[in-house]
């Protein structure tokens, strides 16, 4: 084996470390930089509820995606703070049939279920 391809295997294998040590570092920054809100999530015949509890939520900070079965959200208040949290959601939820409303400071995200088959 050249000597170059050991060399390129303990080069990137250091880079790979690092790249993790400092993925791990960020996720530490964020969980203490951002708050989780209170949350329920109820399982209905047709349906799943997801209420979110955020005082004097600011309607125009509103982030919200979906990637894979994970829903990841995040606001803020209207005095700045920032929250976000991120939701396993089960399999069969129909991420196609998803109703988001914001009833005072509460935000209701109904998601409706697949029939099972």
């Amino acid at each position: 084996m050249p000597a170059y391809k050991e060399l390129d295997d303990i080069f990137n294998s250091i880079v790979r470390r690092e790249i993790s040590r400092f993925n791990k570092e960020v996720y530490k920054l964020e969980r203490e930089f951002f708050s989780t809100p209170l949350l329920d999530f109820y399982s209905c015949d047709d349906h799943y509820d997801c209420v979110i509890d955020v005082p004097y939520m600011d309607p125009t900070s509103i982030y919200m995606k979906v990637e894979g079965d994970v829903m990841k959200l995040r606001c803020k208040d209207k005095m700045g703070n920032v929250y976000q949290t991120q939701i396993q959601l089960p399999r069969d939820a129909d991420l196609d049939n998803l109703k988001v409303e914001r009833i005072k400071w509460f935000l209701r995200i109904r998601i409706s279920r697949r029939p099972s088959t």
